[in-house]
């Protein structure tokens, strides 16, 4: 505990340039004997720290005391800044803010003003609008329990609309495009799992403690049933007004422009309900070349739709 204090002292005094003593103690809830004594090992720890008297007095550490440039340079210093915002963005926690703080008191101020610019040339966001509370919760929880290797329990909801309850040993959070999963050993199942975030529900943390298995997503990714060889290709043209909408599905660097102003792609997915209803969705603008099998699905599909209303 004391350990971390004393380095958090130091980040503060990096950040800040100068602290009273009265403003350490608070900052930490500890007495004004214990920083003076903090102090003292961190300038035996030969981290300059100077004394200033007076109205705006304080302790701070000497302006030199910076990182060799030889050991980071600024670009390191704004890719890590850059990186460590980026997660942030889509996964709020104690640990990263104070790893960001700690990163943030080691650029020099000479070149603050470049290495700060430098981190907004490139910046991720994965989180969906309006969303960032409920996620912040979910994903949370569920790190805590991967860090403290707990079971969770929750309800859970497949593609097929059939609700389980399912106990997990969770091990890895895993952002696959712009979705999250748990990925963990499954206890109902007796085998590893891999579960999308927005299909969970009430998510309870055990106490129960498990062993980590050797197992990794990883390995995971060699054996899931939507590898490479359990893919469908599957070729449609479609027409402009859906150009946009399939650009931002599969890029547009993947569309093929036809002579007739239609618009080719081919592509390999995994097939099941949701292929069907994103297919189903681009309405008239869209033709299925092949495989003829999703044809006949699709059409028995949409006659279903037609005998509704």
């Amino acid at each position: 505990m004391r350990l971390e204090r004393l380095l958090a002292i130091v980040i503060k005094l990096l950040k800040k340039k100068r602290l009273t003593t009265r403003e350490l103690a608070s900052e930490f809830g500890v007495s004004k004997r214990t920083i003076h004594r903090d102090l003292q090992t961190i300038s035996l720890s030969n981290i300059p720290l100077v004394s200033k008297q007076g109205t705006n007095g304080g302790w701070e550490i000497m302006p030199d005391y910076l990182v060799d440039s030889r050991v980071l340079s600024a670009d390191d210093l704004s890719h890590i800044l850059s990186s460590l915002s980026s997660v942030q963005s889509g996964f709020s926690h104690p640990s990263i803010s104070k790893t960001l703080d700690i990163i943030s008191s080691l650029v020099p101020p000479e070149k603050s003003n470049d290495i700060y610019k430098k981190t907004n040339h490139i910046i991720i966001d994965s989180q969906p609008w309006g969303f960032k509370k409920i996620q912040d919760s979910l994903l949370s929880t569920i790190h805590k329990s991967i860090c403290e290797e707990t079971l969770i329990s929750f309800d859970y909801e497949n593609l097929k609309s059939e609700k389980t309850t399912r106990e997990i040993e969770p091990m890895t959070l895993l952002m696959k495009a712009t979705s999250w999963y748990i990925f963990g050993y499954c206890l109902n199942k007796k085998n590893y799992r891999l579960f999308r975030l927005s299909r969970l529900s009430n998510i309870q943390q055990s106490k129960t403690i498990f062993t980590r298995r050797n197992k990794t997503i990883q390995d995971m990714k060699q054996e899931t049933p939507y590898s490479i060889k359990n893919l469908t290709e599957i070729c449609f043209t479609f027409s402009e007004p859906i150009k946009r909408s399939i650009g931002d599905t599969f890029g547009l660097d993947s569309i093929i422009k036809q002579k007739n102003s239609t618009y080719k792609l081919t592509i390999n997915l995994p097939e099941n309900d949701w292929l069907y209803n994103f297919l189903l969705g681009l309405g008239e603008h869209i033709n299925i070349v092949s495989p003829e099998r999703i044809q006949k699905i699709l059409k028995e599909k949409a006659k279903k739709i037609v005998r509704k209303y």
